[in-house]
């Protein structure tokens, strides 16, 4: 083994991201100080380090006074890079060490000094099926993977200006965004939130041709569901937070027949609507102008599909026991949240709210792929300040790493994701 990182008293196998006893640091990567242990795939430290952290070489680098610091090793084998940062007694993030595959290696978001993000956008393997079970009171929450495509940076970091780029050590030229689906378990029922991409990302190309799409691939959630030991058929209830391809590109298999033959379906009346009459002329949101029939093709091809079986909801209201959908346009002009009361708390699933954690931090920055931006951005800043009130669970479409679970803090005059 190389390419290793010891962290306090165990040690993270890159490739199989497993967790053992702490052998010997080797590979030349950082160790860390203090004494930190690993919950639900994150390390989180129990105490601050007194003295900072010790680089295994000179190719390495820490941050004394902090937790601690890890970072990648200049490999020609790219697979092999793990980078981390120091945290201001806070949490180390790295990735998911239960349950996620190889391939989220280096993806993970990592905490910083002072509070400061930095993203890590390397995907080293195409994505692959998995699962993720989180039980709250009477309810079980089931992430399902769906895959991720890699899309042209400046479509999402587009509105980040120079400095900030720099700062966070953007990528120029593509991103990878994972697809995350959230099934809700309560008693007999199972409610599905999006039915996924389907062939979106295979190949990559179709949706944004020109980048290296090696490491992009959909159409997971069956299979995912599969692993889980849910049958699709199964299913009684879908809820579609909003009609992108994403999310509803999965609605049919490749005789076109419902995925989900069994399931009723909901949607907002506004997005059905919009979806229905949508000119290409009228799009608000610039980084989409040039998608836009594609757009529209596939949520026509997917709403036309359960046209016999579906509800189209006006605003806020239940629509099972315990699950309400809740109106946050902007993003789309009628993209909706979910919230689920599970164990005496509400859970969020926000959808595509934001769609990087980066914008939790700067709101400002936000992508020009919201159809309204301003009143994306108005929404974005009322549920980021409500969900640190009541420090609730979040769950987030694009929110990495696996399972796309976290809770929004404050953070000064701003907030942070931090993943669970």
């Amino acid at each position: 083994m190389r390419d290793n990182v010891r962290v306090g008293n165990n040690v993270l196998v890159q490739g199989g991201l497993s967790v053992g006893p702490a052998g010997a640091l080797i590979g030349g990567d950082a160790a860390v100080e203090g004494d930190l242990g690993v919950l639900g795939g994150l390390v989180r430290p129990r105490r601050r380090a007194a003295s900072g952290c010790r680089a295994a070489d000179a190719g390495n680098r820490c941050h004394a006074g902090a937790v601690g610091a890890v970072a990648h090793r200049a490999a020609a084998d790219p697979s092999r890079r793990l980078t981390a940062t120091s945290v201001d007694a806070r949490i180390l993030r790295l990735p998911s060490v239960h349950g996620a595959p190889a391939s989220w290696h280096g993806q993970a978001l990592l905490c910083c000094d002072r509070g400061m993000m930095k993203t890590v956008n390397q995907q080293v393997k195409p994505p692959a099926a998995q699962f993720h079970r989180q039980v709250i009171g009477e309810v079980e929450l089931i992430a399902l993977s769906d895959g991720g495509i890699n899309y042209p940076a400046a479509m999402i970091f587009g509105n980040v200006p120079p400095e900030g780029a720099t700062r966070y050590d953007l990528p120029g030229r593509q991103l990878f965004l994972p697809y995350t689906l959230l099934l809700i378990r309560r008693g007999r029922s199972l409610t599905l939130c999006d039915v996924g991409a389907g062939d979106l990302g295979n190949p990559g190309d179709q949706a944004f041709p020109g980048l290296d799409h090696r490491t992009s691939r959909t159409n997971l959630l069956v299979p995912s569901l599969l692993a889980a030991g849910i049958d699709p058929g199964e299913i009684n209830i879908v809820l579609i937070t909003h009609a992108h391809p994403d999310h509803v590109g999965g609605m049919l298999d490749a005789e076109d027949r419902l995925v989900f033959p069994n399931a009723h379906y909901t949607i907002a009346q506004r997005e059905w609507d919009y979806w229905m009459a949508a000119d290409p002329a009228t799009a608000g949101a610039a980084a989409l102008r040039g998608h836009l029939e594609q757009l529209i093709a596939t949520a026509r091809k997917a709403l036309d599909a359960i046209a016999g079986r579906v509800t189209l909801v006006q605003g806020d209201e239940e629509v099972a026991p315990g699950i309400r959908l809740e109106s946050t346009p902007g993003h789309t002009l009628g993209h909706m949240m979910v919230t689920i009361a599970a164990g005496g708390q509400t859970v969020y699933n926000i959808s595509d709210l934001v769609v990087h954690p980066l914008f939790i931090e700067h709101p400002q920055w936000a992508p020009a792929i919201d159809m309204d931006a301003g009143q994306a951005d108005a929404v974005r800043r009322r549920f980021f300040a409500r969900a640190a009130a009541e420090n609730a669970l979040v769950f987030g479409h694009h929110l990495g790493p696996f399972p796309n679970l976290g809770r929004i803090v404050q953070w000064g005059d701003a907030w942070q994701w931090q993943p669970t």
